[in-house]
């Protein structure tokens, strides 16, 4: 029997080769209990325990083919064997299968492309700057649609005055922006006065700003300026003044005259243009740092100043770098802290995209643009279950949940009562269905302390919640069924712990405790 299992195995292999097979038909071609083996399952495992190639002789194969056949059903009895046994209801393998599956999972449960072209995206950012200005219309942090409301009417009405032909966008920020840093002000850490920046924000690059004011700056031209963009901070007329290349953080030396408090402009003036044109007159960099620099922090190290990134300097500082090459200095120049000479030392470069690729995709896990993969995904799924929202039809059950919706919630400490229309439907997709109690219940366990906010909001928070959790789950559970490549994988896997477990416990536990229960094995 096992000379015709190998004649017919030998044949379909040396037809196709190391290939995968091509011919519909796929037959039988053993049974393992009530397991049956088809011969395209059995030609896989074949070929990825072993090492023999297309270069080899029939007799190579054939000999490969004859030994593999007594190992692969020896494993397929132990699996049978361990699961007769429930190795699989085991703690510890229920663990580690269930680790296992969910990181596999992960991939196939948000929309692939989309966080591919964020994460392209984010690179492409990451070697720019954005310097921009903002007039800021605070909200407070749990805003009631009233507050809202008020906020955009204020931050639309300055939008209309900023567009005027003849508007002073600074002189706008100084008088109407709820940023404090606008105007001159104390400083809150300090208690020194600090001088407004009149809404100029300097130059910025990817996650240094709340996406949604990223966004905004990064997609809007040089010279443009927005209508009110939503923030958790507020709404924000955001004018972009410059956009540059940058290489990542740079490292500079500089000669620095002056300071903020330093009313002498000639003096500052002659300093720096002195320290200039010993420069030009081929004098040593670090001795004119030396004789003419006022930044007592960093003559001692010849006025140098290692890898600083972009939102750490200076507008100014950042325009100068962009412009210069490495080993060349600017010409002086004027900042609020008086005139500078700087001189490039070193310019990062940028990593390739699949090197950086692993660090965005753990920073943007803590930015907001990590949900957009997820949501694209539960909006697709909805589509293919057909998913139906009973909000509207069933309106009375979910104004009776939101009246007994109390401040207790924010505390983490509501109580789901039962509801008079509580078994009303909330939604459905695909043969499920949940109730208005089913969200209720979802609500009381998944409260924590938290902020409070406008009722209405939160309910709808947590109906959405509740939705992409089940959408997800619906989806996670029929992945083996929906992905065939999925399945191989988990099925190997958890092949790999039964046989594992299975031999922790009788193979090796027992030879440490009687070298002949090995044997007797």
């Amino acid at each position: 029997m096992k000379k015709t299992f190998i004649v017919l195995l030998f044949g379909a292999l040396m037809v196709n080769g190391l290939k995968a097979q091509d011919v519909n038909e796929d037959p039988i071609v053993m049974e393992i209990g009530n397991e049956k083996i088809t011969q395209s399952e059995f030609l896989k495992n074949f070929r990825q325990a072993n090492s023999v190639g297309n270069n080899a002789t029939a007799e190579q194969k054939r000999n490969a083919l004859n030994e593999y056949v007594d190992l692969f059903v020896n494993f397929r009895l132990k699996i049978k064997e361990a699961l007769a046994e429930r190795y699989d209801t085991v703690p510890s393998f229920v663990e580690e299968y269930s680790t296992y599956r969910n990181e596999l999972a992960a991939p196939y449960l948000i929309d692939s492309k989309l966080l591919e072209e964020i994460l392209q995206e984010v690179y492409r950012r990451n070697q720019q700057a954005v310097r921009a200005s903002h007039i800021m219309v605070a909200l407070p942090r749990n805003p009631s649609p009233d507050d809202t409301l008020k906020a955009y009417k204020k931050a639309m009405d300055i939008y209309e005055q900023a567009i005027k032909k003849d508007a002073d966008f600074k002189k706008l920020a100084i008088a109407l922006s709820e940023d404090p840093s606008a105007k001159d002000h104390v400083s809150q850490k300090s208690g020194q006065e600090m001088k407004g920046n009149g809404g100029d924000l300097g130059y910025f690059t990817v996650f240094d700003m709340v996406y949604p004011f990223e966004q905004a700056a990064f997609t809007m031209n040089v010279g443009e300026i927005s209508k009110p963009v939503r923030s958790s901070f507020g709404y924000h007329i955001i004018k972009v003044v410059d956009k540059i290349s940058i290489y990542g953080k740079s490292s500079i030396q500089h000669i620095w005259v002056g300071s903020m408090s330093d009313k002498d402009e000639n003096r500052m003036m002659s300093r720096i243009n002195d320290a200039y044109r010993r420069l030009t007159e081929g004098e040593d960099f670090n001795k004119v740092v030396r004789d003419c620099s006022e930044d007592r922090a960093t003559i001692p190290v010849n006025g140098l100043i290692e890898n600083i990134p972009v939102q750490r300097m200076v507008p100014e500082y950042v325009s100068k770098i962009a412009e210069l090459e490495v080993g060349e200095y600017s010409k002086p120049f004027k900042t609020d802290f008086g005139w500078h000479i700087i001189k490039v030392v070193k310019k990062d470069t940028i990593a390739p995209f699949e090197d950086m690729k692993p660090f965005y995709k753990q920073r943007i896990s803590r930015d907001q643009r990590s949900k957009q993969p997820q949501n694209v995904f539960v909006e697709n799924m909805k589509e293919k279950y057909g998913f139906v929202d009973h909000t509207s039809k069933n309106k009375e059950a979910f104004d009776e949940l939101l009246s007994v919706l109390t401040d207790s919630v924010f505390r983490g400490t509501w109580k789901a009562p039962q509801l008079k229309n509580g078994e009303m439907i909330a939604f459905s997709f695909s043969d499920k269905q949940y109730t208005v109690n089913d969200l209720a219940k979802y609500i009381e366990e998944t409260q924590k302390k938290s902020l409070k906010k406008y009722k209405a909001t939160y309910l709808k928070e947590q109906f959405d919640a509740l939705v992409s959790r089940e959408i997800i789950a619906y989806a996670n559970a029929g992945l083996e069924q929906d992905y065939p490549e999925f399945n191989e994988l988990v099925k190997d896997y958890r092949n790999g712990l039964l046989i594992f477990a299975y031999n922790d416990e009788k193979v090796w536990s027992k030879a440490i405790i009687d070298t002949t229960g090995l044997k007797e094995f």
